[in-house]
């Protein structure tokens, strides 16, 4: 078995990164606010390791096959049943065209807005999908570089905003904490570190090598963890849940009064 170098773990790590910090990134701001800090920080925490274990467990069981063909739906296989394998699938593909519709509409529409073109919503979303898919043909070495290079400015633009908005920060929105929003909250910081459907590409690309695979999935999702809690925090820090829960809880007064 060919040996993997840290530059190309260091790439699927950033890939591992790169599918936790995507659309859950801008929901979980408004989902986890109206639990407040401590709850946010908490579920954060909990669902990180719960990812991480079970991200694990699915790359031992690839690595150790060390098949190319070898994948989640043979996991599916294996322990469901031929059967059963194929309900695991279709669940599986609702969540990932759920997460497609999500990140073609929103990157085509930032990119309309960003750059003011002249274009519909459909057809800016056609043109980033074609855009996309030919990099993907490419294979991976161009689709690491290309998320290299998007995880970059992604960087410079989280730390331009978030030292943008620290000033605004007051302590006292820290002290609010409402437990029982986090069942709104939960499913959304799920699907903020789901990132097991690229666990078989990492494992075929740094060549099912047990060590490089664990290091470059710790580091991927410990980079989503950090940018998602600091996020969720600065949004926290001014006021954000506070605000949130004051138009739900007059919301929910103004449906009982009519």
């Amino acid at each position: 078995m060919a040996k993997t170098g840290n530059i190309a773990t260091f790439a699927m790590a950033l890939i591992i990164a790169g599918n936790l910090i995507g659309s859950g990134l801008l929901a979980l701001p408004i989902c986890l606010g109206m639990a407040g800090f401590i709850p946010s920080v908490v579920s954060l925490v909990v669902v990180y390791f719960m990812m991480m274990i079970t991200a694990l467990i699915i790359a031992g069981k690839i690595n150790k096959s060390a098949d190319i063909n070898y994948d989640i739906p043979s996991i599916f296989s294996q322990y469901l049943g031929k059967k059963l394998k194929w309900l695991a699938i279709i669940a599986n593909l609702i969540v990932l065209y759920g997460l497609l519709i999500a990140y073609l509409a929103g990157a085509a529409s930032i990119i309309r807005g960003t750059f003011e073109l002249n274009f519909s919503l459909s057809s800016m979303i056609i043109v980033y999908f074609v855009l996309v898919t030919c990099i993907m043909l490419y294979g991976m070495k161009m689709i690491s570089r290309c998320n290299g290079i998007l995880m970059l400015i992604l960087l410079v633009a989280f730390i331009y905003l978030t030292a943008g908005t620290a000033p605004h920060i007051k302590l006292v929105n820290y002290y609010y904490s409402k437990w029982i929003f986090l069942v709104v909250a939960l499913p959304v910081v799920v699907n903020s570190f789901n990132f097991h459907n690229v666990v078989p590409v990492v494992c075929r690309t740094l060549n099912f090598d047990k060590k490089q695979v664990k290091r470059a999935i710790l580091t991927g999702i410990t980079i989503g963890l950090i940018v998602n809690t600091v996020w969720t925090l600065v949004a926290i820090g001014q006021g954000f849940c506070m605000r949130l829960f004051l138009n739900f809880h007059n919301h929910i007064l103004t449906l009982y009064i009519v």
